[in-house]
Order: structure tokens, then sequence, then C-alpha cells
């Protein structure tokens, strides 16, 4: 394909799973419900369970409990698809005492993040404004401070976004069906992926498709088959899985083909 690049219009994460706090109880109430409401529910092979509430196009509510049907998560959503959370993420031990309460305001940090030990005392008191950490201390188990470490560190790919255009776009050139579309306006896609905790990729998606599904078959392709492994996640202090997300915007030639950036 001839001219064919791309150029990374940044990247965002989102973590997959992970544990979050909001209160010790289940502040779901029916009031706070519309009536056109709609619920799926699945159990895993440990036997917790998790129960979607959707309605509207996008908004939704995510539920899990633990075997014992003790609440375990409590995830608002204002676009579920796109992983975009509003309200109070919360989550709570098997024992019932909270562990995380984490605000989000149009799928962005905004307040006051609290985590807490098992036995109720405070962990991290964290505050947000626009998605970035204006302060944050830390203690131990017994209360007594502790130096202070980075709540999030995002998963990083070797040799940074640089890299990772060189080698999505090595990859693109050589996929001859691209040589054959004709883009007359800039469009952007968007792919999906976690970054495991050993470094490796896993469950990679186009989430915002372009009109052409053959280009995002071959930059799926081209994700999947990066060489190098990942600089996995850190969420307070611990390795953690993280859904990233790689918005791709390529724009357009006079003659076919196209530059893409990401």
């Amino acid at each position: 394909m001839r001219n064919c690049y791309f150029l990374l219009l940044g990247a965002s994460y989102l973590l997959a799973g992970g544990a979050r706090a909001q209160a010790p109880a289940d502040t779901l109430g029916a009031a706070a419900l519309p009536s056109a409401l709609r619920v799926t529910s699945a159990v895993d092979s440990t036997g917790e369970c998790t129960e979607v509430l959707s309605w509207g196009t996008a908004a939704a509510l995510v539920r899990t409990f633990y075997p014992t049907g003790q609440l375990h998560e409590y995830l608002p959503f204002a676009q579920l698809a796109l992983g975009v959370r509003h309200g109070i993420s919360s989550t709570w031990y098997a024992t019932g005492q909270a562990e995380r309460l984490e605000p989000y305001e149009r799928g962005r940090r905004e307040g006051e993040l609290l985590l807490f030990y098992e036995n109720g005392q405070l962990k991290r008191q964290a505050r947000y404004q626009a998605g970035l950490e204006q302060s944050s201390r830390c203690y131990d188990g017994q209360g007594q401070p502790v130096p202070y470490f980075p709540y999030e560190q995002a998963p990083l790919y070797p040799g940074g976004l640089a890299r990772l255009n060189q080698e999505i776009n090595q990859r693109l050139r050589r996929t001859p069906a691209l040589s054959r579309l004709f883009m007359p306006e800039p469009i952007v896609l968007s792919v999906t992926f976690l970054v495991n905790t050993d470094g490796r990729l896993s469950e990679p998606r186009v989430e915002v498709p372009s009109r052409w599904p053959v280009l995002d078959q071959a930059v799926l392709r081209a994700v999947q088959q990066l060489s190098r492994a990942w600089q996995p996640g850190r969420r307070d202090g611990q390795l953690t899985t993280f859904r990233y997300r790689l918005p791709i915007e390529f724009k357009s030639l006079v003659m076919g083909g196209s530059v893409p950036r990401l």
C-alpha cells in the first residue's frame, strides 16, 4: 500500500476488574431507576454473579455479587459499551466492609477517592479534578502515614508511542487490500484490548469501527501482532490488568490510500 501512515491520537485505559468501593451498602433504589429497564445476569465459574441493568441507548449499572449474595461491586456507566463511568464506583470486601469509593464524572475521576483496608482503616485518600490527581495521602494498616506512591500507572509499550506508530504502520503497509481503499474524508476508528499483568495482550476488539471492515480488521491484526510485550500497569502499587483504548485517525489523500494517526 502506498503512503499508508498513521499517528497515535492518544490512548486511554480502563481498569479491567479491580476493586472499587462506595459505602458498605447497596445504594440502588427502585425510585432511582427508569421504568424501561433491561436486566441481564450471568454466573461465572467461581459462583460470582454479575447483573447488568441498562436503559436508554447507553446508560447502565453493573453489580456483581459474591457467591454468598453479598454485594461486591457497584459500577454506574454513562456509556457502558465505551466504558465511560459516571457516578460512584464502589467495591466491598466479602465481609461487607467497604474497600474502594471512586467518584467519576463522564469517564473521569472527580472528587474524593477513598481506599480502605479490610479492617476498616483508611488506606488512601486522594482528591481528583477533571481526572487529574490534585493531592493524596497514604496510610498503613494502623493508620500511620506512609510515603506517597502513584495510585495508577498506565501500561507502557517499550519505545513509547513512536515505536507503536512505527510497528503498526509497517504492518498496514503490508496489507494489499488497503491499497484499493479511497477515503474522501478523515475517519477515526478505535481498538481496545486488555494489557495483562504479564505484559501480554488479550481480548482485542474494534470498539468504534470505520466504514470499511477490511480496514478495521487490518488494524486489529496489526495490534495483535505487535512484537514486544507491554510493561504492565499498576494500581495501588499492585500489578493490574488494564483495558487500553487506542483511537486511530486516517487522514484522506487525493490519490487513494490514507495517512493514519494514532
